[in-house]
């Protein structure tokens, strides 16, 4: 994605929007106690986020929830339930 500055244009790699914003709602679930503020920011972004896609492009929020995170979800429970019975 070029952006510009002062001293001409210049390339910097940029999430979808919607990765991002799950990204935000998993990096607030795994911060530390000590850092609850920044957790507060993360969670208020990832709302920001999903709220404007929810909006404006549901279709991609709804395409990468299902691709990946569902889809991880499944993976995980494949793997544990064997080891867990309380999960099968």
């Amino acid at each position: 994605m070029p952006l510009l500055s002062r001293t001409g244009p210049i390339l910097v790699n940029a999430p979808p929007p919607e990765k991002y914003a799950v990204h935000k709602l998993l990096v607030y679930g795994e911060r530390p106690q000590s850092m609850r503020i920044k957790a507060g920011k993360d969670l208020i972004q990832a709302a920001a986020l999903i709220e404007y896609l929810a909006e404006n492009d549901a279709q991609a929020l709804q395409v990468f929830w299902d691709c990946t995170v569902l889809d991880r979800t499944k993976q995980a429970h494949w793997v544990l339930a064997p080891q867990h019975q309380q999960l099968g």
